[in-house]
């Protein structure tokens, strides 16, 4: 019996925690440096993504909102934007490359400290039944 635990247990500590932050209709998945890049989220989902432009810079708009609101992401050394596509789903996407710790910033919502690292930008999705179709959720 004590072996089998502590198996279960050596596979818990080999798995590596991600961090998640979401901030209205904005989600921060990180993705970790000895994953490539373009298999982001795992080889069993099959997603692939082209990586098409590379941004450097100390402040990003992560996304303006209806109203006009955004969602800025600010950091004191510069940081990536890979700006890319998913290949399967053929949706833009992007990932940032954090460099130093970060902050995200929203009038309507509570400022979120981001851990240095790397993640994928995500938009809250909803299915519309009537038009048979998925559409981005407007903060």
């Amino acid at each position: 019996m004590k072996v089998k635990i502590n198996k279960k247990i050596e596979k818990m500590e080999n798995k590596k925690t991600r961090k998640i932050y979401r901030q209205g209709d904005v989600l921060l998945y990180e993705v970790f440096d000895d994953e490539v890049v373009y298999d982001y989220f795992s080889k069993k989902n099959e997603r692939f993504m082209a990586i098409s432009e590379e941004i450097k810079t100390k402040e990003y708009v992560v996304r303006e909102g209806e109203t006009g609101n955004k969602h800025v992401l600010l950091a004191e050394k510069d940081f990536l934007i890979l700006d890319g596509r998913d290949l399967l789903n053929h949706e833009d996407l992007k990932i940032i490359k954090l460099f130093s710790d970060a902050i995200l910033n929203h009038e309507e919502h509570n400022q979120l400290s981001i851990v240095q690292g790397m993640y994928v930008i995500l938009f809250e999705r909803e299915y519309d039944y009537f038009r048979d179709e998925w559409r981005r959720i407007e903060d």
